[in-house]
């Protein structure tokens, strides 16, 4: 499956303070939720199920300001929903992300959300800080231009046959990815694909 292809708000003070203890259940919801507490299994609209959520354009096409179970960290949430269909995928996005050049915050914090991820839903399939096969080394003080440039990829991976077994029914695969906008800032992209994500790519390719 894919694996290339934005709620700080809290319902109350104090749901927001016991998931901070509990880094692995800010990933989950209820036992028929998925990440981030989102309804996977839900034929309706995000903007008529979520009061937080509204339609917008683009691959992800529903932009939520919160989520059920929100991360303290993470500043938006993105749905992808195909009528007919269903939820395709969430996504949780991290920006303002301030590091150096050589991306060390940016690489410890995408490694501590992983390390999150992974008290949920197993380890990951694999994690890899590569090149462009046509990008040649460059010294530590360009890592976040490249990244910037995309001519490096820092992310962690899961696939459906490494994942609990309790989540193969609704997840497919999971991506982490770090993001640069320039060689001091950077964000990070958490994508929960679901097993309608082929249907989803089917569903819209045939109106061709």
């Amino acid at each position: 499956m894919k694996f290339l292809a934005l709620c700080r708000r809290t319902a109350t003070g104090v749901i927001g303070a016991v998931l901070m203890g509990v880094p692995g259940l800010l990933f989950a919801g209820a036992a028929t939720a998925g990440p981030f507490g989102f309804d996977l299994k839900s034929s309706v609209e995000p903007s008529r199920l979520y009061g937080f959520c509204s339609e917008g354009d683009g691959h992800w096409n529903y932009q939520c300001t919160t989520a059920p179970k929100p991360h303290p960290e993470i500043d938006t949430y993105l749905v992808r929903f195909v009528k007919g269909v269903g939820v395709c995928g969430v996504r949780g996005w991290i920006s303002d992300i301030y590091t150096d050049k050589s991306g060390s915050v940016l690489r410890t914090k995408t490694d501590s959300i992983a390390n999150q991820i992974k008290l949920k839903y197993g380890q990951w399939t694999f994690q890899g800080d590569r090149m462009n096969n046509d990008s040649t080394f460059n010294p530590p003080s360009l890592w976040m231009l490249q990244l910037a440039q995309g001519e490096r990829y820092y992310e962690y991976g899961w696939s459906l046959s490494d994942l609990s077994s309790a989540h193969r029914n609704n997840i497919d695969s999971i991506l982490l990815q770090a993001k640069a906008f320039s060689s001091n800032e950077g964000s990070l992209l958490i994508d929960f694909y679901t097993v309608l994500e082929d249907a989803c790519e089917k569903a819209q390719s045939d109106v061709f």
